[in-house]
């Protein structure tokens, strides 16, 4: 269940970090979302012990975190970089899931066609991707 926890993986991940092109601008987005959907379990254990382990494995973290941000929404693209086909840019759109209030579903779509592209060629054979790689080069 750790891995599977947003903040925890973006703020602990350094993978994460390469990864996404402002990943200072959405780990603030991310943080600031994550705090708007967890006001009620201030008091709980488990999240004192979730904002004391961030708290102490991120100074990015400890530093946001006592800004007290709140965001509900997310306006812009999000952009990923890919180590194979670069550049990703997504369009995310957030569900509440009815049957689990706690729970949020992000959807991401592709933003531009040349994303939509890639995702295509990422999906097929890997001698049909090389293929493309050296034809770019």
């Amino acid at each position: 269940m750790h891995e599977r926890n947003v903040p925890r993986s973006l703020f602990t991940n350094p993978l994460l970090r390469t990864m996404l092109y402002d990943w200072e601008n959405d780990a603030k987005w991310i943080l600031a979302m994550f705090r708007a959907s967890t006001d009620r379990y201030v008091n709980e254990p488990w999240f004192k012990i979730l904002v004391e382990e961030l708290q102490q494995k991120s100074p990015d973290f400890r530093e946001w975190w006592s800004r007290h941000d709140i965001q509900s929404v997310y306006l812009g693209h999000k952009k990923l970089h890919h180590p194979l086909i670069g550049q990703l840019a997504f369009q995310p759109s957030m569900f509440q899931v009815i049957d689990a209030p706690d729970l949020q579903m992000v959807i991401f779509t592709p933003a531009e066609a040349e994303t939509e592209k890639k995702l295509i060629r990422l999906t097929q054979p890997i001698e049909v991707q090389m293929a493309g790689r050296r034809k770019s080069i």
